[in-house]
């Protein structure tokens, strides 16, 4: 039977509210794994050229933060447990700064912040700075807390409101913005009260008896925590290869991110001699229509268990794929935390439970193509140093014309070199999956 959650309504503002299972899990990290805490810190750096309004853009921070009450939350410890506080707006001063500055000041002002240990308990978790360089050239870098936002919340909200309150803010006119029906802290309060027990039950039936052994191939011995340095690799597959694998998926009746998934399984296979896999991937977490429209932590990690057993044919390993993807989707909103308890993973601080390693097929927008306004351009601001929480993270855009990787990994456990040839291994594998087209149903 489908599950169906009943609606998300408003529920009265008492002194705190609960945390989401999420929130709850970043907030443990935040206070008691302290070499972990700024794994969660959000840096956002935008390149602005042409004649930007600095009192339009200050406005529309303070806009954003008055309409979203989750950029205005602070996390307080209680007796039972954390508690959520929203603070009036009229007590919430926005953090907003602007100096004058040259190209150089970009690279420190985006590390302080991507480093800064934000005070949970006290706030802000928004913290906007803006480097002026001339008239028309200026660098907007905004940091955040995970525990307040995510990929959505950056590209589909944040994006599109910023513009309606600064274009409102310089032209004069009211921004054309819906009323929000909830907020975050409804959400949580919702996500509290529901009775999961068909969902504990479908996790604990799919991964009944999985070993979580994963040992992938390091070139480096483990450090006992987890605060990993990031580096990438980004790789274009062939534009024919591209076309091939989206004939692929719909002789297959499959999505490019099931074929991926199945790719990427044959590959660890190769490596690890497991036919039994799990690998991680995300989920936007927003359930419901009147959450798309909402800034907070929706995000959640599916484990996806990949059956390599028996010698399948290819229209059977897609049908097993295309099962487990579609049975994780249908029973995404039971918490990763929650999924974690139900099964017997390993709590060793150096190594990541069930999912070290992530796939994800992106389809937000580009974030350039939402500017202030018609006269400004944006452009997004790389930051080199990074940290992950993952062992591997692998991010494929694209679609049945080109296909791309995006492999993000620990310079603490794997060289470039050992990425590259993970990457070229996974071409070799789709191309064999595209090569037995002629055994699809």
């Amino acid at each position: 039977d489908r599950v169906v959650l009943p609606p998300i309504t408003p529920v009265a503002r008492t002194l705190s509210l609960p945390l989401s299972f999420l929130q709850e899990r970043l907030w443990f990290v935040h206070q008691h794994m302290e070499e972990q805490r700024t794994s969660y810190n959000g840096t956002i750096g935008l390149r602005i050229r042409g004649p930007l309004s600095v009192s339009g853009l200050r406005s529309a921070f303070e806009h954003l933060q008055a309409r979203h009450e989750s950029l205005r939350t602070v996390f307080k410890e209680l007796p039972g447990g954390a508690g959520a506080v929203q603070i009036p707006q009229v007590d919430q001063e926005l953090d907003f700064s602007v100096a004058d500055a040259t190209e150089s000041a970009i690279a420190p002002a985006m590390d302080q912040l991507a480093t800064h240990v934000y005070d949970l308990a006290n706030g802000p978790v928004l913290l906007v700075r803006v480097l002026k360089f001339t008239a028309e050239d200026h660098a907007l870098l905004i940091g955040m807390h995970h525990i307040v936002y995510d990929g959505w919340s950056q590209y589909n909200v944040m994006s599109r409101e910023l513009r309606a309150f600064y274009l409102a803010k310089v032209t004069g006119r009211t921004p054309q913005l819906s009323p929000l029906p909830i907020q975050y802290a409804d959400y949580a309060v919702w996500q509290r009260a529901q009775d999961f027990r068909h969902h504990a039950r479908y996790w604990q039936e799919e991964l009944e008896d999985y070993e979580d052994d994963l040992q992938l191939p390091y070139d480096y011995a483990r450090p006992p925590n987890r605060a990993w340095k990031a580096a990438g690799v980004t790789y274009d597959y062939p534009e024919s290869l591209a076309r091939a694998f989206g004939r692929f998926g719909r002789a297959h009746h499959t999505t490019l991110f099931m074929g991926l998934l199945t790719s990427f399984a044959l590959v660890l296979k190769q490596y690890t001699g497991k036919a039994d896999l799990c690998i991680g991937t995300t989920t936007a977490g927003r359930t419901q229509l009147e959450l798309e429209s909402i800034i907070g932590f929706f995000i959640n990690v599916l484990p996806l268990r990949i059956d390599l057993s028996g010698d399948p044919d290819m229209g059977e390993l897609m049908r097993r794929t295309k099962r487990t993807v579609l049975g994780a989707f249908e029973y995404q909103a039971l918490p990763f935390e929650r999924i974690l308890s139900l099964v017997n993973t390993s709590r060793d601080s150096s190594k990541i439970p069930l999912v070290p390693v992530m796939l994800r097929h992106q389809n937000f927008p580009d974030a350039t193509s939402e500017s202030l306004s018609d006269d400004l351009t944006m452009a997004v601001i790389e930051r080199d140093e990074r940290t992950t929480p993952n062992e591997l993270d692998l991010q494929f855009f694209g679609d049945e014309t080109y296909l791309r990787v995006h492999v993000e990994y620990p310079q603490e456990l794997f060289s470039e070199a050992t990425i590259r040839r993970l990457i070229h291994h996974h071409q070799r594998a789709v191309e064999f999956m595209v090569s037995t087209l002629n055994e699809a149903p």
